[in-house]
């Protein structure tokens, strides 16, 4: 981003902040997701070390941000202090917006797999299902922002309360905790808790969200945006030799909270 996008806009006092650079990443984050999703079957199925496994192993490994970089935009947007709102409407409007997409989809979804792959969907699979959060659907992300959202009012009073400093100390041991599989490990997940692991993503998001952009700090993050990537792609060859794609362990660097993912998302907040 120019320095004129990242430049804090004058505003009114108590009024929300406009972030000129928000509609853009959505753009790129959505076209990162579609890449995504398109070359990780490839990844998957394709002969390891073939041409046409590299070229799809190259762009799954340089897009692993997409996800995050949705939760960061999310917490840049909704939790500055200045949006005043009640809790109550802030749910009511969220969750209309968010919980009828994610209900549509979820029906839709346990028709396909009824009346086209010959699943068999009784009330048990779809409790079961919902419970376990929709992962298998890839409708997780929906139920990722809903679990933020009913968070957003408390961490909305956090943020406004706790000096910036202290904010980011505890945004970066969240991101080590979560990068260790402290929240995983001892909570289960489940629908009402799949979002936790992604709460300093969001809180993230609010703290990068006035970045000063300077030519320096751009190239810096070029630079390591590349060497994440580079080691994620390296990475991740050498254990799909050593486990096989069948080996969920040979794709763990792919994972949203594996430290040079967590680089990737913070470099691409930066730059764009």
């Amino acid at each position: 981003m120019s320095d004129a996008g990242r430049r804090r806009p004058r505003r009114q006092p108590n009024k929300p902040e406009f972030l000129p650079y928000a509609d853009g990443l959505r753009v790129i984050a959505v076209l990162a997701v579609i890449a995504l999703h398109t070359s990780a079957v490839r990844v998957v199925h394709l002969p390891p070390g073939s041409l046409g496994w590299w070229t799809a192993h190259v762009i799954d490994s340089c897009c692993r941000w997409a996800v995050p970089i949705f939760i960061m935009l999310s917490g840049a947007l909704v939790l500055e202090p200045a949006r005043a709102y009640r809790a109550l409407a802030f749910y009511g409007k969220r969750l209309r917006r968010v919980g009828i997409p994610l209900l549509c989809w979820a029906g839709w979804h346990f028709f396909w797999s009824a009346a086209f792959h010959g699943e068999r969907i009784i009330p048990a699979v779809i409790g079961s299902s919902i419970w376990d959060g929709l992962t298998q659907y890839h409708l997780y992300f929906l139920v990722i922002i809903i679990n933020l959202y009913l968070l957003t009012p408390p961490l909305r009073a956090l943020v406004a309360n706790v000096p910036p400093p202290a904010l980011w100390a505890m945004t970066a041991v969240a991101l080590w905790g979560v990068s260790l599989g402290v929240v995983t490990r001892y909570v289960p997940m489940m629908v009402l808790t799949r979002g936790l692991p992604y709460v300093p993503y969001f809180v993230l998001g609010y703290l990068l969200r006035r970045g000063p952009s300077a030519r320096l700090l751009n190239a810096a993050s070029l630079c390591a945006f590349a060497a994440a990537s580079v080691w994620i792609i390296l990475g991740t060859a050498q254990r799909v030799q050593q486990f096989g794609t069948a080996d969920g362990r040979a794709f763990a660097l792919y994972d949203h909270f594996y430290p040079c993912v967590m680089v990737q998302a913070v470099c691409v907040f930066i730059l764009c």
